[in-house]
């Protein structure tokens, strides 16, 4: 019977998996249109894969391996603009409700988190493991943890669009050699004022410097930090090198207590990669080095603050596509990246175990898309075997039976 269903299964970092997707498609049928998803029954919360806690602080080892639900306001708060794989958001859309997986990395993390004494530098972790293996959904639920206890959140969803699909490039207003991304600088500063609103309206943090734009054009010391971002997102000339001063002022008020702030960067080795796809007017390549952006984002992740954390991850799909043979930091970080990121707490991501894949089958049947023959003992072993245990994977096999029944 596995004979029929794998034609070919060689999943290993660079190395892909095929389906025959005639047999997969019997075990799973097409994934149900979110208008027509029933809403979520009250004796459902009692089911063994779902868990019963909705706040992220609370968390503890009683509820690994199950899902538990983020709020639409959280969600929009803080995924509008990235966070999330867009599979996984496609995959939230349809099931009618955005649900994340209680796992022993993020566990890890948030008691190094509550244990830590943030009178001192911040620690810095990086979290790794194989592609597929769940390391943005593990940030992700950091990010929320953080979130709940009123961190002010610096998020970098996927600082490799930067490097590798530039939009606009304009020589940098500040440093003479430095290019500035205008269009990804303003996306920044408005997903930064969303995800930190209410913050910046509770506490109104002042900046501590003064900041000329242009003869006309000054932040004061004393004013409002939501004024500089405001200034970021309405003069685009600048919004690069505001987003440079608000980082700059949130380490400051950080480490004076006002808040305590969580960077968050998915996939920090894109800072370090030796080359882009940016051009100069005269054609010449612009190394990682100078662009402003990257160098800006690359200050918070060094210890010369406190009252914070920095939690990264690194991924093969944020390196180059011929340096992609390993998933260590110390490999993709390169020599650059690892020296800046030096010490700091590594913490594997590993693909599913046995609990956590039975767990994650048991809601998308719940969810029903897995019908028929996927429900049974012998379907439910032959989407593990096929997957490898991989979350991506297994959301790609639920793919196939989608498309083609």
């Amino acid at each position: 019977m596995i004979r029929r269903l794998l034609i070919t299964s060689h999943f290993n970092g660079k190395r892909t998996v095929k389906f025959n997707k005639h047999t997969v498609r019997n075990l799973i049928t097409e994934v149900t249109r979110s208008d027509s998803i029933p809403k979520l029954p009250i004796e459902a919360l009692s089911s063994p894969f779902r868990c019963t806690e909705a706040n992220p602080v609370l968390h503890n080892v009683n509820h690994e391996a199950k899902f538990y639900t983020i709020s639409q306001e959280d969600y929009n708060r803080l995924f509008t603009f990235g966070g999330l794989l867009r599979v996984q958001k496609q995959r939230m859309k349809a099931f009618n409700e955005v649900c994340l997986m209680v796992r022993k990395p993020a566990l890890e993390v948030m008691s190094y988190l509550r244990q830590t004494n943030y009178s001192f530098p911040v620690n810095r972790y990086v979290l790794y493991g194989v592609l597929g293996s769940g390391k943005t959904n593990i940030l992700a639920h950091l990010i929320h943890f953080c979130f709940k206890q009123n961190w002010m959140i610096v998020h970098v969803p996927w600082p490799s669009l930067y490097i590798r699909f530039p939009r606009e490039i304009v020589p940098s207003t500040y440093k003479e050699g430095r290019v500035d991304l205008p269009y990804y600088a303003v996306a920044w500063l408005q997903n930064f004022k969303i995800q930190n609103a209410n913050l910046l309206q509770s506490l109104q943090p002042r900046i501590k410097n003064k900041y000329t734009w242009s003869i006309r054009e000054v932040s004061e010391e004393g004013s409002l930090l939501t004024d500089m971002i405001e200034h970021g997102i309405n003069r685009v000339k600048f919004s690069s090198d505001c987003v440079g001063a608000v980082l700059k002022e949130i380490k400051l008020l950080a480490s004076d207590g006002t808040f305590r702030v969580l960077v968050a960067v998915d996939g920090v080795n894109a800072f370090f990669r030796p080359t882009t796809k940016l051009k100069r007017e005269n054609r010449s390549p612009v190394s990682s080095d100078d662009i402003s952006l990257v160098w800006n984002f690359r200050k918070m992740l060094k210890t010369d603050w406190k009252n914070g954390a920095v939690i990264t991850s690194v991924d093969t799909l944020a390196s180059p596509s011929d340096q992609r043979e390993s998933h260590l930091p110390r490999y993709l970080l390169e020599k650059q990246g690892f020296e800046l990121m030096d010490p700091f707490i590594p913490v594997c991501v590993d693909i599913y175990n046995l609990k956590e894949i039975h767990s994650c089958l048991d809601y998308y049947i719940d969810r029903r898309w897995i019908q028929g023959k996927g429900v049974s003992d012998e379907g439910r072993e032959q989407l593990i075997f096929l997957s490898g245990y991989n979350p991506i994977k297994l959301i790609e096999i639920c793919e196939i039976g989608r498309a083609h029944v």
